[in-house]
């Protein structure tokens, strides 16, 4: 007498059957005897083992499921990706029944293994809801658990439904928790659209600055977006790194100031050569002949009165010789980025190094002279009277 024939007159032989199938070479239990003894917990027993060892379930499912729950019994185990979606009706009600539950991180689980048949797509709208408020629980504290919700919410997510996810749990994935949940997190972004990535930019542009590359690859994406100009305020309060020269031109052109400040020369290259007239107006002229960059030529012709800083220095590059009125050299030197490049103009413009050493001395003349008027009156008084003093202390200067 065969194993299935003995477990079919007495299911204490459950034993038997499992070992046959433990060494046969192809899996596979006839219908007739899974479809034995339910009532039975020997049998209930075996089907756990085939289920969860050998992916072999009862065929029809919903006649066992239905009896499982008539019984209490949980029937979780039973569900497999290449046969639940067999039954349609089964796999909808099943989708059903556990997005209209409390989150729970076996059902996450479950959710994430049924999630690599294709097929589980078309029942994706039972659970989307259920998505978000997972996302949202302390389910998302724990490591696995925040790998799960996020593969999940990557996968069965609609537009609508992944703008609901709580921002403020997303930043504190991608800033306060370990490595591998903010690689979960970024992974999962690269799935929703960006109107989700623009509530987190803050934490984006962190990750960016930190050099993690998927939130670079994200931040490059924004860049070429209708979000550009959210993107280029929140890089401003994070020190200047190699991604930033390789934003969008569209980003560049609202970041100059802080561009001309980092000396970003990669990115300020490519605004000179995108407009000219742009660089030279803002400075970006002014910053790449600071850190010795050649700039020439260039098509347009300074004014011979120049009126700001950009173009006294734009003025000394093209012809070589001091601007008519210096008023502007006192201003340059007062700049850090303006100062360099009035130092690297020395060498090629006639009277250049003269007039600096003038407007340096004046410089401290006018400091001196600053910190004398508003000493304590008492000194102040004692020091007018005495003209050999003024003398001496000018003579110093």
């Amino acid at each position: 007498m065969s194993p299935y024939e003995r477990y079919l007159q007495n299911p204490t032989y459950a034993d038997d059957v499992l070992w046959t199938v433990q060494q046969s070479s192809v899996k596979h239990v006839p219908s007739h005897v899974l479809n034995a003894h339910w009532s039975s917990d020997d049998a209930f027993e075996l089907l756990e083992h085939l289920a969860v060892e050998h992916h072999i379930v009862p065929q029809p499912l919903a006649p066992f499921v239905d009896d499982c729950i008539k019984r209490g019994r949980s029937f979780l185990c039973f569900l497999h990706p290449q046969t639940l979606f067999l039954e349609p009706s089964l796999a909808a009600w099943v989708y059903a029944r556990l997005g209209s539950g409390i989150p729970d991180a076996e059902v996450l689980q479950l959710l994430l293994y049924l999630s690599s048949n294709a097929e589980s797509h078309h029942f994706a709208h039972y659970i989307r809801k259920y998505l978000v408020d997972a996302f949202a629980s302390t389910i998302c504290v724990s490591v696995c658990g925040s790998g799960c919700i996020c593969k999940l919410c990557a996968h069965y997510l609609d537009d609508k439904h992944a703008d609901l996810l709580c921002p403020c749990t997303l930043e504190s994935m991608l800033m306060y928790r370990g490595t591998l949940t903010r690689t979960h997190a970024l992974s999962m972004l690269g799935y929703l659209p960006l109107s989700v990535h623009v509530k987190v930019l803050h934490a984006l542009v962190w990750c960016a600055t930190c050099n993690i590359g998927m939130a670079m690859q994200h931040v490059q994406t924004l860049s070429s977006s209708s979000y550009a100009p959210a993107l280029a305020d929140s890089i401003q309060h994070f020190p200047h790194r190699c991604y930033v020269d390789r934003l969008h031109i569209a980003v560049l052109r609202r970041m100059i100031p802080y561009l001309v400040c980092h000396e970003a020369v990669h990115s300020l290259v490519r605004l000179f050569n995108d407009s000219e007239d742009l660089a030279l107006q803002h400075g970006v002229v002014t910053a790449l002949i600071a850190n010795n960059m050649n700039v020439c030529p260039i098509a347009a012709v300074p004014p011979e009165q120049p009126c700001c800083v950009h173009d006294a220095i734009f003025f000394m590059l093209y012809h070589r010789k001091v601007p008519p009125s210096c008023a502007f050299l006192d201003a340059a030197l007062e700049d850090r980025v303006a100062a360099k490049a009035v130092a690297a103009l020395c060498n090629t413009t006639d009277g250049l190094p003269l007039q600096v050493q003038y407007a340096r001395n004046w410089k401290r003349r006018k400091t001196a002279l600053w910190g004398l008027l508003h000493a304590r009156m008492r000194m102040f008084q004692h020091l007018r009277g005495m003209e050999f003093a003024w003398r001496m202390v000018f003579s110093f200067l």
